[in-house]
Formats: C-alpha cells, sequence, structure tokens
C-alpha cells in the first residue's frame, strides 16, 4: 500500500519561486516530501523552497529531465511524483495519484481522457503537443498521454531502465524503458501558466525529436538490425570497390573478402547494439551461414519475380530487400541470439 512518508514530489524548477508560495504548503498538506531541483541562476528560489521546508538541490546546468533524473537519483523514497511548479500542474490532484498508486505501477496525469483537457492554451501549443503525442503512439499505444509531465511511479519501475535526457520524455522513457504492470491515467486540466518563462523552444523541440528517435530504436529492435544491416552494405561495396579498382584484386575474391567483412561487421553490431548478447565464434558462423543463404535467396527470388511471375526488376527488388529482411532478422534472432519473440526490448 501506498503511504504519504514513502512519497516524495519533485519539482524541476526555473526562476519560480513565487509559485512555490503556494505550491510547497498545498503539497505538504497531502503529506508527502517536496524536493526542488532548481536551474534558476539566483538563490531566491532555493531561499523560499527551503523556507517552506522542501528539500532543494541547486545546480548550475540546466535541463528538465535532467533535473528530474538527477531528483529521482537523490531520494530513497519508494514512490515519485514529477510534475511543473509553474502552476500548470494542479497540486489537488496528489491525493488521486497516490490513491491510484496502490493499485498500479505507474499513474499518469492525462490530458486525453474524459475529464481532463487544457485551459486556455494556444493553438500552437496545442498543435504541438498534439503533434508530439501523436509521433509518440507506437511506442505507447495503450496510453492516451503519452507527453504528460505529470506523472507517478514505483522506484522498481526504474530498476535498471535506460532514461532518455530530451526535452519532457520522462512518461515516454518509463513507458518504453521501465519494468511494470500496470498503467492508469487520471484526469486533470492542464492550467495557464502563473510564473516562469515556457521551456518550450526550437532547441527543446528538436532535442526531443532526437531522444523520440532513439526510443524508437530502444523499443524496436528490427530498427537496430535495419541499421546495421545498412552498414553492413556500406563496409561490403566500399570493400569490393577499393580491392577491385585499388587493390587489382580479381572481384571475386575481393567479393568474398568483402562479404566476410560485412558479416563480422553486422555480427559485431548486432551483438553489442540490437540485441545485446555476444555468441561468440558459434554465432557469427550461424550468421554467416544465414547471411548466405539469404544473399542465395536474393538471386532465386529475383529470378522467380522478374522471369516468371513477370515482375518489372525494379518492383522485384524492393520486394525481394523486404521479405530477405524480415527473413534474416527472424532467423538471426531466433537462431543466433535465441531471443523471444516481439519487437520490444525492454
Amino acid at each position: 500500500m501506498v503511504g504519504v512518508d514513502d512519497t516524495v514530489v519533485i519539482l524541476p524548477t526555473l526562476n519560480e519561486s513565487e509559485s512555490l508560495k503556494t505550491l510547497i504548503p498545498e503539497l505538504k498538506q497531502c503529506g508527502v516530501d517536496v524536493l526542488v531541483i532548481d536551474d534558476s541562476p539566483n538563490d531566491q528560489t532555493v531561499e523560499v523552497a527551503e523556507k517552506l521546508g522542501a528539500r532543494v538541490i541547486h545546480r548550475n546546468k540546466r535541463g528538465r529531465m535532467s533535473a528530474l533524473l538527477d531528483g529521482i537519483s537523490a531520494t530513497t523514497h519508494k514512490y515519485m511524483i514529477t510534475m511543473d511548479a509553474d502552476g500548470q500542474h494542479p497540486p489537488e490532484l496528489v491525493p488521486k495519484i497516490i490513491e491510484a498508486l496502490q493499485r498500479n505501477d505507474v499513474v499518469i496525469a492525462s490530458r486525453r481522457v474524459d475529464g481532463g483537457g487544457y485551459e486556455d492554451l494556444t493553438w500552437g501549443r496545442k498543435a504541438v503537443s498534439n503533434v508530439a503525442n501523436l509521433l509518440a503512439w507506437p511506442l505507447a499505444p495503450r496510453v492516451k498521454d503519452r507527453t504528460s509531465g505529470f506523472v507517478a511511479f514505483r522506484r522498481a519501475v526504474l530498476d535498471g531502465a535506460k532514461l532518455p535526457l530530451g526535452f519532457s520524455t520522462l512518461t515516454l522513457g518509463i513507458l518504453v524503458s521501465g519494468k511494470y504492470g500496470t498503467v492508469a491515467e487520471v484526469p486533470y486540466v492542464f492550467r495557464k501558466r502563473t510564473e516562469g518563462a515556457s521551456k518550450l523552444r526550437f532547441k527543446y523541440v528538436l532535442d526531443h525529436l532526437v531522444q523520440l528517435g532513439k526510443l524508437y530504436l530502444r523499443k524496436f529492435r528490427i530498427l537496430r538490425f535495419m541499421l546495421v544491416g545498412a552498414s553492413g552494405v556500406v563496409v561490403g561495396l566500399s570493400t569490393l570497390y577499393a580491392l577491385t579498382e585499388f587493390a587489382g584484386l580479381h572481384y571475386l575474391l575481393s567479393y568474398a573478402v568483402s562479404f566476410l567483412l560485412s558479416v563480422t561487421n553486422n555480427y559485431a553490431w548486432n551483438s553489442l547494439w540490437t540485441f545485446e548478447q555476444n555468441k561468440g565464434a558459434v554465432g557469427w558462423t550461424k550468421y554467416a551461414v544465414i547471411y548466405a543463404c539469404t544473399l542465395t535467396l536474393n538471386t532465386a527470388l529475383m529470378y522467380v519475380l522478374t522471369d516468371i511471375v513477370g515482375l518489372w526488376y525494379m518492383v522485384s527488388a524492393v520486394l525481394v530487400v523486404l521479405l530477405v529482411f524480415v527473413i534474416n532478422y527472424v532467423l538471426s534472432r531466433r537462431f543466433v541470439w535465441n531471443t523471444p519473440s516481439g519487437n520490444a526490448s525492454r
């Protein structure tokens, strides 16, 4: 059962001393501890927070996500709630969140379920929020508000998790990398800012997109396999060309060397990054056999689709690449790295 004594609210702040004067007392009335991670250039926010009984960490760097991670690392509480201190996240929702934590591992304060919404948000900000939420849909299709900055979770959820450092991606990081069973969404209305400047800047949007891409690569192993395969093509073709044109080797000999280098490149990166398992020489041999068989299959399928089925050779080539890629991935996953079915890598 969730106890308020085991719960901390982590507040990243930047020049938000005035809003803390009302926010911290309201949070204290909920019986939770309050930890302020302050990036303000002066001590005003620190002085206000400490006077009101909050623990404070004053940093010489900026970044909402890094502030949250520093706050998580600095606490020993079993349950954590992260929210903004600018007045947009209502503190009166905290008791409902604590109640929901009794039955769930992760609780998201949601603007996108019945009862949730926005208060006087500009169309531009709302459009950005909607697009960001839509882009994150494949990462957490069962969650409505995937980019919420108001989220609570049990500490155990983050055991061994690799979280991103991007703007407002803690919720997504938890949903992709965390260890959890159930997730609940509690509705709230996103309020108009009462203090502090908006953290939504162009560089943060770009950073968020970069981190979103990293989360896609983390969740969908097949994307990593695809990138590794592309690197193998570059290694193989460049080796083939260099050995044939510059070293003067026969192209078949050059091809044999390029094949071995390409296989080694792919095996190394897939072991290190895609599957995060090194199967040694036995694994390399299995992968090389699969690689050689799929190359042979390439030619056979190309002939069948073009000369027998009658497709244009360019269409045949695209179909063959897609089909053989999937076969290569499935066989590699099953017989080389022995990972279970599914594309999540948590």
